[in-house]
Parts: C-alpha cells; structure tokens; sequence
C-alpha cells in the first residue's frame, strides 16, 4: 500500500513582490535567474542550461545590433541536471549533451550533464519581454569581458556559469535565492 503524500498549498508571488525581491537582489547571477524564471516561466535547469547557441539569428545576439528588442526570444532545449555517474548510462546516450566532468582531484558520485528535456513539450521557443533582453545583453557582455580577462576561464557556453566559466549548479542558485527571501 503506497502512503499518501500529504498536499502542501504553496504560496504564489504577487507582482508586486516579485517587483520588491528584484529591487532587494544585489546578486547579478541570481538577478538574472530570477528575471528568466519569474519573465518567462522557465525552470531552473532550464534557465541554467541556456546556451549561447539559444540566440541566434533573428534573436537576442542578432537583435543586441539594432534597437529596440522586442522581437528577442530563447530556444529551450537542453537542461543542467546532476545526475549519479552510474545512472548516465540510464538516460541515454542521446539525451545526454555533455558530461561536465569534475574539476575536483577526487572522483565523486554525482555530474552535472547537459541533457535534453524529458519530453518534446518541453522545448520551445519563447519571446522574452524587451526588459529581459536587456538585462540578458548586458550580462552576456559582463561575460565577455571576464572570458578576456581570466585565462583559466572554462568556456562551456553558458548563459549562466559560475564565474570561472563552470556550469552553475541549481543548488547555488537556490541557496542565494533562500538567502534572499
């Protein structure tokens, strides 16, 4: 017999908070996460496996040439997931992208891949609003300039990184959102 989970109500922000907790925001990798999340309804494995590769042309990086942004928008198809080493074999050599392997000297039980969505559904394009854009060109240019300056900068592509250039994990995105509520 399976134990019932019991249902939790989860409380949804109102815009007017969500307009405070980015006003409090002094983090610019978790301000951008919570633009994308709360903007454009994206999960954050979503958000954390965006690509520059997810602006092309007639998007964002095209756009970033000519003012105004208003026809900006992201493709969704690729996630950040930690996933246990033994269980990779298990999602399949076609859904997973990459293997970020450890730069730790010890092995450990757990990777971070970029992997497809669990479904089709899952990807899509979607049209971000122009303030979003803004904030995205504007990072994407911080970027720049950092993979100019750190020559030990790991270049995955990634929209979101840790500032050596690895793949963000969710847990830190998480726990700078905690910090911040």
């Amino acid at each position: 017999v399976l134990v019932k989970t019991p249902y939790h109500h989860r409380d949804i922000w109102d815009a007017a908070t969500i307009r405070k907790a980015l006003e409090a925001c002094r983090d610019a990798q978790l301000y951008v996460a919570m633009n994308l999340s709360f903007a454009c309804s994206m999960r954050l494995g979503e958000i954390l496996g965006l690509t520059a590769m997810a602006f092309q042309r007639n998007d964002l990086e095209a756009a970033a040439m000519v003012e105004p942004l208003e026809q900006a928008w992201l493709y969704v198809d690729k996630e950040v997931y930690r996933a246990r080493r033994e269980s990779i074999k298990a999602l399949g050599e076609n859904s997973v992208l990459h293997i970020f392997d450890s730069a730790l000297k010890k092995p450990t039980a757990t990777v971070l891949v970029l992997k497809k969505p669990k479904t089709d559904s899952s990807i899509r394009k979607i049209w971000i609003p122009k303030t979003v854009a803004y904030i995205l060109r504007h990072w994407k240019e911080c970027q720049e300039k950092l993979k100019v300056t750190d020559h030990s900068y790991e270049d995955h592509n990634l929209v979101l990184a840790q500032p050596n250039g690895r793949p963000c994990d969710d847990r830190v995105i998480e726990k700078k959102f905690a910090q911040l509520k």
